[in-house]
């Protein structure tokens, strides 16, 4: 994190509150409670019905073995994805630097949240490659994810979607303290058609 200073990023950053358990501020600064949703041929069924685990997640997104961040998925709906993760305390992190893991980390892991949003809302036989093309309003409340203790729980709010990619709004919290807020924009590459013969 060459350049940052700590105590430049602290007074830049506030840390925000949930107010509720179960509850997400949103834009406007009100409550936001997440429901689960069901998806004809995502395996959800109903809202009695578990959500997903850390080998259903691998099987949602192209990142494989300790690539794949998230625990499991909190609960869901057609605007957006709340996941848990305890791997950001993993000494082999593949994200880890020789200091420990940078807050930065964290987009990846929101990254990885609105990839699994994106394969409930739409299933298909195998992973769609995504592309993380921008960054906006990125905001941090901490310098590493590694010296937090408890469970780190990834918010992505889908603010666009196309056939191009999509925009969502990402916060990472533990407990109700938001360590890192942002936007960023996911861009799908073309698909290209295997040539008939």
């Amino acid at each position: 994190m060459a350049g940052l200073d700590a105590r430049d990023l602290a007074c830049q950053c506030q840390c925000a509150r949930v107010r509720r358990a179960g509850h997400i501020i949103g834009q406007s600064g009100q409550p936001r409670l997440w429901r689960r949703r069901a998806a004809a041929g995502s395996g959800i069924e109903d809202a009695n019905t578990p959500m997903l685990d850390h080998a259903a997640i691998a099987a949602c997104i192209p990142h494989a073995g300790r690539m794949c961040l998230l625990d499991r998925v909190v609960d869901w709906d057609e605007h957006g994805i709340r996941c848990a993760a305890l791997s950001h305390r993993d000494r082999d992190n593949p994200l880890r630097e020789a200091g420990g893991l940078p807050v930065w980390a964290g987009i990846e892991y929101a990254a990885q949240a609105a990839a699994v949003h994106g394969a409930l809302m739409h299933p298909r036989s195998a992973p769609r490659v995504g592309v993380l093309a921008a960054l906006r309003n990125v905001n941090a409340a901490c310098e590493w994810l590694d010296r937090i203790g408890g469970e780190l729980l990834l918010g992505a709010t889908l603010r666009h979607a196309d056939a191009a990619g999509a925009i969502y709004g990402f916060e990472a919290y533990c407990g109700e303290s938001r360590l890192l807020s942002g936007q960023f924009t996911l861009m799908f590459p073309a698909e290209t058609q295997e040539p008939t013969r």
